[in-house]
């Protein structure tokens, strides 16, 4: 037996050794992948990006060999793609069940995303991101281009009454719209829509094309937007052929060429001899592509309809083929339907082997180990200023455990809540995962941290620095206190999300310092969903310094969560350029539109004439803020960007650059000034490109501080190539002793400003390798310049 398995394997060495001389004189060399690779993928997984948790990200991923496909998309993912590398550059189209917020807050910020990698890597691409989502979302990318938020952003969105049937080399999507039944004013949906049989890819009901189309013409003549529907997605994996196999072909005396990828293709092929040989005589058996659902019911209005919805049905129990069973059903239904004893029974008719995955508001996962692990690494130097973070994001019970609809019935639905990375495979072979791969060891991170050399050491000299100064501390006001929400520019990396500062005047005070998406996220990890409701009743005003998405895209996040558990609404100050994107937004989000008073940056400017109506309104924002005064200044960057500055009633003044490189403007404001946040983007290294972008440099940045004789100034917004520790200037005059790096989750008051320096020497000691790569790479960006 061994000798006959020799001498196979023999041949088919010489075999492939014809093959590849044959091919070599046609000058396309042999590939292995030509004989055993298939256009359709080998490998595809569901994966969950986002659980849904009322402050975390909304997203499921399909991920093959090649492509990849986004079912959701809310505030974070271009984040969370970024720290578990899915290359969102590969997302071939992104599918909405319900065009609310929660699902395409994040469709922005990954569309920057793929346009700067486009830009990066010089490639030019002509195709177009694909949407297919219901309600306005064509309309929200419109506003963004025109708005010049996303100017050069290439997006498609599906037309709500050319809804298609998507297909391509993975799988068939089937795009089920789901209407709302209503009062007398709309037409009730008894009228199903559905795409069982679809002609020329468009959705049918009963066979009959025309009136389908007649019926959604009415629908959308007669409708609201509470009208719009919702859509639910029946996805079928293509069949995959088998492989061709080697010896089967030799023994049919098949020759090398041409003939070997017509069998692979699935074409039966005529021998010299007259032999016919068939595809399947000579290959592996061809492997059948699951089914699975992604479906959503958002309310009760849709509740009926979804149950009744008869697209579903050839899937359920009792049907004739059991290859029509899902796999697997995801649902982003909220907690209160799937609770619902409808939504229940319509569970229960699907086979007691299709697995229920549940991503709504009832998980609490944020995703995120990275920030986790350093927020940990950094409490060790001061547990007040890195507290730690809520971390029962990674201890949801409901994940874990199988949650049955009715207990007592051994066939009832198997039924989990989804976690970040919480994986489905299903092709080669299907595995219902229950768990995610992502956890906190706090042990780990620890002995990481001591294998530093010198660590203890220098961790002892900083406390004992920060003791000394605590015994001469004068000022031990709680307030203000300020949180970092987020420290990077441009685009989130895993351990700093782009722009955003709460500032709590008091207990019952706040305002944000610019909203940049993923802010909501950010307060969550901080304050845990107890303590969320208060802080978020807290805010009074959110201020937007300028047009830039890395600003304010998480700014509609924050409103529709405050709006749920408050009626008191909320100054927005924006530069007029903003005014008609915010409104558009307060008008796709009606409910929150009387939850917000927009206030125009220009009416805040300093140093000029005042008006009676300007300083009434400045009185009134300063009585609602419970501040003394508060004044903007226009910048150097962008078309109508501002700085702020405020005071509060102890008299002390803190000013806010945003983004802007050196400018006299922010200088006059903040003169004498207890804090000033400044911008960083840059190294000192890359001043050119500093200029170019309308940045700031560190030493810029310091010696703004400086000029203005601030009291302390502390450096934000660093580029995300340097997101550890930015490098500060040692061998410079300049005085750093007053100088601090904020990061994410920093916590602080004007008392505990100066420990922020005393903390540089072990920041540079835990970082240390780091930097030494962050200076190797800056050198070779200054070479690819010259």
């Amino acid at each position: 037996m061994i000798f006959i398995k020799k001498i196979t394997k023999n041949v088919i060495g010489k075999y492939l050794s014809r093959f590849h001389y044959t091919e070599t004189r046609k000058k396309k060399p042999f590939n292995i992948s030509d004989l055993t690779m298939s256009p359709i993928p080998a490998e595809v997984r569901l994966q969950v990006l986002g659980s849904g948790s009322v402050a975390g990200s909304t997203c499921l991923i399909l991920i093959t060999d090649h492509n990849r496909y986004l079912f959701n998309c809310g505030e974070g993912v271009q984040r969370l793609s970024s720290e578990y590398r899915i290359k969102l550059s590969k997302v071939r189209r992104v599918f909405i069940t319900s065009a609310t917020w929660k699902n395409l807050g994040g469709l922005p910020g990954v569309v920057l995303s793929i346009t700067n990698v486009n830009e990066e890597s010089k490639t030019l691409s002509n195709n177009d991101l694909k949407i297919t989502s219901p309600g306005e979302t064509k309309q929200m990318f419109n506003m963004l281009k025109e708005s010049n938020i996303l100017k050069k952003m290439k997006v498609s969105v599906d037309e709500l009454d050319k809804i298609t049937k998507y297909n391509d080399n993975v799988m068939t999507v089937s795009c089920i719209p789901i209407y709302p039944i209503m009062d007398n004013k709309h037409i009730h949906v008894s009228e199903k829509i559905t795409d069982n049989e679809i002609d020329n890819d468009t959705c049918h009901i009963n066979k009959k094309r025309k009136k389908n189309e007649t019926r959604i013409e009415k629908r959308m003549k007669s409708s609201e937007k509470d009208t719009l529907p919702v859509l639910s997605y029946i996805c079928k994996l293509n069949d995959r052929q088998g492989t061709l196999c080697l010896e089967k072909c030799l023994d049919k005396g098949i020759k090398p060429g041409p003939i070997l990828g017509l069998l692979k293709n699935g074409t039966n092929v005529t021998l010299d001899d007259g032999t016919i040989v068939k595809h399947e005589e000579v290959c592996l058996p061809s492997e059948k592509g699951s089914i699975f659902l992604v479906v959503d019911c958002p309310s009760e209005k849709y509740l009926d309809s979804f149950v009744d919805q008869t697209a579903f049905a050839m899937h359920q129990k009792g049907v004739s083929n059991k290859d029509d069973n899902p796999y697997c059903i995801i649902h982003f239904t909220p907690q209160e339907i799937i609770d619902n004893v409808k939504y229940k029974k319509w569970m229960n008719k699907f086979d007691s082997n299709t697995y229920h995955l549940i991503i709504n508001e009832n998980n609490t996962c944020l995703g995120s180990e990275a920030v986790f692990k350093q927020q940990y690494m950094l409490n060790v130097l001061h547990p007040k200023i890195f507290p730690s973070l809520q971390s029962n994001c990674f201890q949801n019970k409901l994940n874990v455990e199988c949650q049955n609809v009715n207990t007592k019935d051994e066939n009832s639905p198997q039924i989990y809540y989804g976690k970040t990375l919480q994986t489905i495979e299903l092709r080669p072979n299907k595995k219902f995962g229950t768990e995610s791969t992502i956890s906190i060891n706090q042990k780990s991170y620890m002995d990481e941290l001591h294998k530093i050399n010198d660590f203890p050491k220098i961790l002892a000299e900083l406390h004992s620095n920060i003791d000394e100064e605590t015994k001469i501390a004068l000022n031990t006001d709680e307030y203000p206190k300020f949180v970092m929400l987020g420290t990077g520019s441009s685009i989130p990396s895993k351990i700093r999300n782009t722009s955003s500062i709460l500032v709590r005047i008091n207990e019952g005070t706040s305002i944000l310092l610019d909203c940049s998406e993923g802010t909501l996220c950010q307060m969550g990890r901080v304050y845990g969903q107890t303590e969320l409701n208060h802080i978020l009743s807290t805010i009074k005003a959110i201020y937007i310094s300028h047009m830039h998405a890395d600003h304010h895209l998480g700014l509609m996040g924050i409103i529709l969560a405050k709006a749920k558990i408050t009626k008191d609404p909320v100054f927005v100050l924006i530069p007029d350029i903003l005014e008609s994107w915010i409104n558009y937004c307060y008008e796709f989000h009606k409910p929150i539109k009387d939850s917000v008073i927009s206030i125009s940056n220009y009416d805040l400017l300093a140093f000029r004439p005042s008006r009676t109506k300007v300083m009434n309104l400045k009185r009134d924002l300063c009585i609602k803020l419970n501040i003394k005064a508060i004044d903007t200044v226009l910048v150097r960057h962008c078309h109508d960007s501002y700085g702020i500055g405020l005071v509060f009633n102890n008299n002390k003044k803190i000013v806010y650059s945003g983004d802007t490189m050196p400018c006299n403007s922010i200088i006059q404001l903040g003169m004498n000034c207890d804090l000033l946040i400044h911008e960083a983007t840059m190294q000192d290294e890359l001043s050119r490109e500093a200029i170019f972008k309308k940045h700031s440099t560190m030493s810029e940045a310091i010696q703004i501080g400086e000029k203005m004789n601030s009291r302390f100034t502390l450096l934000t917004h660093f580029s995300q190539r340097n997101t550890k520790l930015p490098i500060i200037p040692e061998n410079t005059h300049l005085d750093l002793s007053k100088v601090g790096i904020a990061y994410d989750y920093m916590h602080f008051n004007l008392s505990q400003l100066k420990f922020l320096s005393l903390l540089h020497p072990c920041l540079k000691t835990i970082f240390h390798n780091y930097m030494v790569l962050a200076e190797e790479r800056i050198l070779k960006r200054l070479q690819t310049k010259v």
